[in-house]
């Protein structure tokens, strides 16, 4: 758990098979806590599970990815990443294969902030909402980044914040209710 103003340094690192056991656990191989920053580069995440964040837990921190493989990570909410109202940075990462209820990638809430770029997203899985992204009031953008084969009951997006998408590509991206990106927003 990283917690208050303290960072931690994540590079050239695997984490494989984590568990993060009970009804209520966060974030299999890290918790960043209250203004905590977190900067993972070159890192490799496989086969972790927690009920909120297969992988991490942003609770009000900073998360800063970049150039990381995230693959076969479950949780029912936020496979690879639990975001409550902190600000995540993806970049250049690849996120294969993971597999959750709701947000088969990511899953933000309380007016998070995400940032996406350059990032793939293939085969992922939501049984409910978002093969990738489920959004609850937050503030996403996304730039020349693929979006392929992924597959959720509400498309690769559900969004009921504000997602903002740039120079990127949607391909075969399935949902039962036939689109790519769920907008349930209200005008």
């Amino acid at each position: 758990q990283i917690v208050g103003k303290s960072i931690l340094v994540v590079e050239d690192s695997t984490f494989t098979d984590n568990r993060a056991i009970g009804t209520n656990a966060f974030g299999s191989v890290l918790f960043n806590y209250g203004n905590a920053n977190c900067h993972i580069s070159d890192s490799n995440f496989t086969s972790n599970s927690a009920a909120k964040g297969g992988t991490i837990c942003n609770y009000n921190g900073n998360l800063e990815v970049l150039r990381s493989t995230f693959n076969n990570n479950y949780a029912p909410n936020g496979a690879v990443i639990f975001d409550n109202g902190g600000s995540v940075s993806l970049t250049g990462s690849s996120f294969n294969a993971n597999n959750a209820t709701k947000g088969g990638v990511l899953y933000n809430q309380n007016n998070g902030r995400i940032s996406i770029s350059g990032s793939s997203f293939s085969t992922n899985f939501a049984v409910d909402e978002g093969s990738v992204l489920h959004i609850i009031n937050g503030n996403v953008n996304i730039t020349t980044s693929k979006f392929k084969n992924n597959k959720a009951d509400s498309g690769a997006i559900y969004n009921n914040g504000n997602v903002f998408l740039t120079s990127s590509e949607f391909i075969n991206n399935t949902g039962t209710v036939e689109h790519i990106v769920k907008d349930d927003k209200e005008a």
